[in-house]
Formats: structure tokens, sequence, C-alpha cells
């Protein structure tokens, strides 16, 4: 048998249907939450492909990973019949600790606060196109105005945004 995807997927198949009663038949493996009965005849016998998707539920079924399937003589020995590994605590608190969610915080805040200012400098240009198209028609006191709200806006979202960092921070950052 050479070793193409398809015949590795089959013999491991087969291997992991022998070494373990509860799941060796297709009608187990398919109640367990595995592809259907047709499917897994194709893909023992190597006739047609086997789909990620496929290989994701055989991989829940049996408790490893998809990738596993792929690997030639899964299931020769204890060794290489291992359960998906848990998760590795001191892995994920480095990753959190890399991620420093408080300084991606004070970025964003900086950003946002950057593109307040750059929306208040384009209204002010837009105002000052509207007014030269106009022939001066648009009163200072509209420009003070609008200025006075835009700055009035931006504090209100500032004092928001920093009240939900108060407040254990923003998941959705």
């Amino acid at each position: 048998m050479d070793q193409t995807a398809r015949n590795v997927i089959a013999a491991n198949l087969k291997a992991l249907m022998t070494s373990r009663p509860k799941l060796n038949t297709f009608a187990k493996i398919t109640k367990a939450g595995g592809p259907s009965n047709g499917t897994l005849d194709r893909i023992r016998r190597a006739k047609s492909g086997c789909s990620l998707d496929q290989l994701d539920l055989l991989g829940d079924v049996f408790n490893l990973h998809p990738w596993q399937f792929l690997v030639p003589g899964l299931a020769h020995g204890e060794e290489a019949i291992r359960p998906a590994p848990e998760g590795d605590p001191e892995l994920f608190q480095d990753v959190r600790d890399m991620m420093d969610v408080p300084s991606l915080a004070q970025k964003f805040a900086a950003l946002r606060s950057e593109l307040a200012e750059v929306r208040t400098m384009a209204k002010t240009l837009n105002l000052r196109n509207a007014s030269a198209q106009s022939g001066g028609n648009v009163s200072p006191i509209t420009q003070d105005q609008t200025a006075t709200e835009d700055r009035r806006r931006k504090v209100d979202r500032r004092k928001a945004f920093n009240a939900k960092l108060e407040d254990g921070g923003d998941n959705g950052l």
C-alpha cells in the first residue's frame, strides 16, 4: 500500500477501530458524532478523499487532533494513541502577558482621540470650503458652535471610555 494521505487515513481509521472496542463499528462512530456510515466506509477503503470537516469529526470521536490521522502508523502502540492535550495553563498565561491588555487599551484610546481630532479638522476644512463656495456666507458663530460641540462630544467619549476601563475594561477591544 502506498503512503498517500488517503491510504494513511484509511489505515489509521482501521487501526483505531480495532484498538477501541467502543468505536469498532461505523454505527458506533456515527452515533458518537462522526461522519455517516457511507462516508466512513469510503474512507476506510480509501475509495475517496476525506474532507477536513470529516477529519475534524473523527478527531472529536477518537479524541485526537485531525492532523494526527495523517501520521502513518498512528495506532501502533499506546504512545501514538494519546488524547489531544487540554492546554498548557502556563503557555496561556504567557500569551496573555505578551498581549498586555492595559497597554493595548491605552493605545486604542490614543488612536480614538487622534481620529476624533482628524474628524474635527475635516469638518473645519469642510466649513471653510463651504464658506469659500458660498461667497463667505457661513458665519463665524456657526463655526465656533460646531467646534465647541465637537470638543464637548470628544470629552464625553473620553469620559465614557475611561469609565469602561475603570469598570474592568472593554472586552471588545
